[in-house]
């Protein structure tokens, strides 16, 4: 059986990095002999590279006003990607899903008439700002012919609404060597900043409750009171939270002249300045399934300080590649704060070994023969 993937995705390069993603998933099976389309919107389209085929199947999705609209824009785009796909013999339709909302149970129910298997891969097992719809929960499981998660931990959240287990396939996610361009050199970094001779301790990406921003602000104080050089770069836009709360913390601390925020979506072009100019990036999740923010940070060899949580610690470990502390724990984040502020030397040490691991376990070529191989599963 020849193997044709339409991976059918409206997110593309839409607000975030997930189109390497997409793009490092795409490469990945091309070089495992997978026939491979990306099915998504213009501007991913007009970012796609080289040997990888993209369609422009949901045109400019986000720039439409309005829930009716989007919802509109959303099921033509499937629609047409399901018939584009099924026209040029595509025999699996493989769909990522952050949310088990109305538009993706009827992306999955309409996969049905097209007689072809439905692989999914689920990024977030539980939507983290709203309470799960069961109901369309299990229905879009029960579409699917294969699920695929990142991780044992996802795998155990979501055996709770699988009752066929062997659906569910592990294939973790990827780094983005293949797609990033070199980081800036930290002096021309953080001269861009205003952050010259400044030791800076990053948080990067969106902005959400559970991402546990006011954990690291209560964490920093401790930091600040014995080292005013040290600055925390807070860069993000918020989702469904509000920064208020973020400087208010800041405000009530005394830290407004040592944390610096880019309340703000972060272009893809400066991503080699953010990173170039931090000396250890921070992810003080209080939960997560994923992160393709330790995955970047890895991936530009930058040191990492994570909290203790179950995925996290698949790739990170204390002291070897990173620093651990205890989730949610203040005191515990200062002391690895405080170690990563006067250990420069072995940080760098534990980020290169960060990068070696990233480099050789979370290879694409690999992750391609893994995400091949769910397909062989129908041989």
């Amino acid at each position: 059986m020849k193997i044709k993937v339409a991976i059918i995705d409206s997110i593309g390069s839409h607000g975030s990095s997930h189109h390497y993603y997409l793009f490092a998933q795409a490469k990945g099976l091309i070089e495992n002999k997978v026939d491979v389309t990306i099915f998504s919107n213009k501007k991913t389209y007009l970012s796609s590279l080289g040997k990888i085929k993209v369609e422009n199947t949901f045109g400019d999705i986000f720039k439409t006003k309005g829930k009716l609209a989007n919802a509109i824009y959303f099921v033509s785009g499937i629609l047409k990607s399901f018939f584009k796909a099924k026209f040029s013999s595509h025999n699996f339709f493989h769909l990522h899903l952050f949310d088990f909302n109305i538009l993706n149970f009827f992306a999955c129910f309409f996969a049905i008439f097209f007689n072809v298997r439905l692989i999914l891969t689920i990024h977030d097992i539980n939507p983290f700002s709203k309470k799960t719809n069961l109901f369309l929960k299990r229905w879009i499981l029960l579409f699917a012919d294969k699920v695929i998660v990142h991780n044992e931990f996802s795998k155990k959240e979501l055996i709770k609404y699988v009752i066929n287990l062997k659906k569910i396939s592990v294939v973790p996610h990827g780094n983005y060597l293949d797609f990033i361009k070199p980081k800036t050199n930290k002096i021309v970094a953080k001269k861009k900043f205003g952050l010259q001779n400044k030791n800076v301790i990053l948080f990067f990406g969106m902005i959400k409750e559970e991402k546990g921003l006011d954990i690291l602000i209560k964490s920093f104080y401790e930091v600040n009171q014995n080292n005013k050089d040290v600055v925390l770069l807070i860069a993000g836009k918020t989702y469904k939270t509000d920064i208020k709360k973020y400087t208010k913390i800041i405000d009530q601390l005394d830290l407004e002249n040592s944390c610096v925020i880019h309340n703000k979506f972060i272009p893809e072009d400066a991503l080699c300045d953010y990173y170039g100019c931090a000396d250890v990036i921070v992810l003080p999740y209080k939960i997560i399934f994923q992160s393709g923010v330790l995955m970047m940070s890895s991936s530009f060899n930058v040191p990492v300080i994570v909290s203790d949580l179950e995925p996290f610690l698949d790739i990170i470990e204390n002291q070897i590649n990173g620093l651990v502390f205890k989730v949610n724990d203040v005191k515990s984040l200062a002391e690895k704060l405080i170690f990563s502020v006067n250990s420069t030397e072995k940080m760098n040490s534990y980020a290169k070994n960060n990068f070696e691991k990233i480099k050789n376990q979370y290879d694409w070529t690999k992750i391609g023969k893994l995400n091949k191989d769910v397909y062989l599963y129908f041989k």
